[in-house]
């Protein structure tokens, strides 16, 4: 296996604020980017593997020296887009025909583990791998602040990051284009028939997204060092 490691780090995290971003924001002495690259880089491989980080122009030269500091495998940077969808776009055609899988990682998830790596790589002949979680609340819908309905919950779960797939399964999708609509690769894989497999996610693989969330990531990335 030769796998390509997307991580698509261009967002303006405008949900979290400050003038950093949510990506460089220190926790525990590091940024949380190096926090997730040393995540993805301590695994022991048992297949060669190139990284692709995907940022913003502004912010090019802070993140080659974070990644050229944390990364020991081959890696590039280039520029990503206004979206998430264009920034790993970007990402795949910067690997080009090398790899034979893509891993696409949110870069505000430090906390993935080896294990759960493990449990996505087992299936290398399915085109498309995603962690999930069982939904553990009750759902409503709500409009207009009242609620419509309560949701069955029983075929619910959650998407996690990484995501793995066939290298030619994303080049297919983008020679042919893809819908605006998607959250992540893998409802580009719904929107073109493609099977989706699930394997159980990790409740600590948290995404950070606001501020008020970084005492909770502090305290597990804490916990595992």
């Amino acid at each position: 296996m030769k796998l390509g490691i997307v991580l698509p780090a261009a967002g303006t995290a405008t949900r979290f604020g400050g003038d950093l971003g949510k990506l460089l924001w220190p926790v525990l002495g590091r940024s949380v980017l190096s926090w997730t690259l040393s995540a993805l880089d301590d695994y022991d491989w048992a297949c060669s593997c190139r990284f692709v980080v995907a940022t913003r122009d502004q912010d090019r030269d802070v993140v080659t020296q974070l990644v050229s500091e944390t990364v020991r495998h081959p890696w590039e940077i280039c520029l990503g887009g206004a979206t998430r969808d264009a920034s790993v776009r970007a990402a795949v055609q910067a690997l080009g025909d090398w790899p034979t899988h893509i891993m696409v990682h949110d870069a505000a998830r430090p906390m993935v583990s080896a294990e759960l790596i493990a449990r996505l790589l087992v299936h290398p002949e399915l085109p498309c791998v995603i962690p999930v979680i069982p939904c553990a609340d009750t759902l409503k819908e709500v409009v207009g602040g009242y609620v419509q309905r309560t949701v069955p919950r029983d075929y619910l779960y959650r998407v996690q990051t990484p995501q793995v797939f066939r290298a030619e399964v994303l080049h297919h999708i983008y020679a042919n284009g893809e819908p605006s609509a998607v959250t992540d690769e893998a409802g580009l894989c719904e929107h073109f028939g493609i099977p989706v497999k699930t394997v159980l996610g990790d409740s600590c693989n948290i995404k950070l997204t606001f501020q008020d969330e970084l005492p909770f990531l502090s305290m597990y990335l804490a916990r595992k060092t």
